[in-house]
């Protein structure tokens, strides 16, 4: 297979694998990073957490897109869900207290719980302490576990499709996404997301 790469962008890469691998040759390692972009998104296995079992965070735009897009471009509906954005409040302080096993233990109780507050639900590890759950027609359920908060905030996703700008459909979803890790709190916190904006007033 040829892939056509520019002569600026060659060069730098050239740059730092001379400096980091000590080595002039850089097709090797143009192909470990092919490889790790197939696994990322299309491989079997690689679409899911090691660690919790989860789907993994690039699983949650491939999700989306699917499932904004599944009627072909021609489609002029309204596209509606709602994401659940779950985050353990000071995890690194917990981890600094209590190790790194505990940590992962914790983290996949919360997978765990997940999984059984919202069956049938695709539950996606976003971050190291953060998770997305798709919750579509599901009710919010808190979740306890020992020795730390868990925050919550839930993103209202509606979408005229016939606006036809995917692009940017994606886009504002992750940033909506890292709005709601951000803004998670003990208390929910709700945030809409429509596209076209609605107008003030």
């Amino acid at each position: 297979m040829n892939v056509e790469i520019s002569d600026n962008l060659l060069e730098k890469y050239r740059e730092v694998i001379k400096r980091r691998m000590l080595s002039d040759d850089v097709s090797k390692f143009m192909e470990i990073l092919i490889e790790v972009e197939l696994r990322k998104f299309g491989e079997e296995g690689y679409a899911q957490d090691g660690l919790t079992g989860c789907k993994n965070r690039f699983q949650v735009a491939r999700n989306f897109k699917e499932a904004l897009w599944k009627n072909g471009w021609n489609d002029t509906s309204v596209f509606r869900n709602k994401y659940l954005c779950v985050d353990i409040d000071k995890f690194k302080k917990y981890i600094d207290i209590h190790g790194l096993m505990i940590g992962d233990n914790l983290l996949k109780d919360l997978a765990k719980q997940l999984a059984q507050n919202y069956p049938g639900k695709n539950i996606y590890r976003y971050g190291g302490d953060e998770f997305i759950v798709e919750l579509n027609d599901a009710i919010f359920q808190p979740i306890q576990l020992p020795d730390v908060e868990i925050k919550y905030s839930l993103i209202d996703v509606v979408i005229n499709r016939d606006n036809h700008n995917g692009y940017n459909f994606e886009r504002a979803f992750d940033m909506y996404l890292e709005m709601g890790i951000l803004e998670s709190s003990s208390k929910v916190t709700f945030i809409n997301f429509r596209y076209p904006p609605q107008n003030a007033g």
